[in-house]
């Protein structure tokens, strides 16, 4: 994840590159971003300190398959 300077913007790319049968949803926990903020994130709006603390649910997915997220201040 790439998070910039003022960490009102960030970009993360997600890859699965091999699934298991029957996998689920991952938890992802992001780093530098300001707890004090709100982001969009797919057209959701997180707290910061949700993010970083309890994480991003990131669906399953199929094999060599990648998301792009792009995460905004708001």
């Amino acid at each position: 994840m790439i998070v910039s300077e003022d960490k009102k913007e960030a970009f993360m790319i997600y890859m699965q590159v091999l699934s298991k049968a029957f996998s689920r949803s991952r938890l992802l926990r992001l780093e530098g971003l300001d707890s004090d903020m709100k982001y969009d994130v797919n057209g959701k709006v997180y707290d910061g300190d949700v993010l970083m603390n309890a994480g991003l649910l990131i669906p399953g997915s199929n094999d060599f398959e990648a998301q792009f997220i792009k995460i905004t201040a708001v």
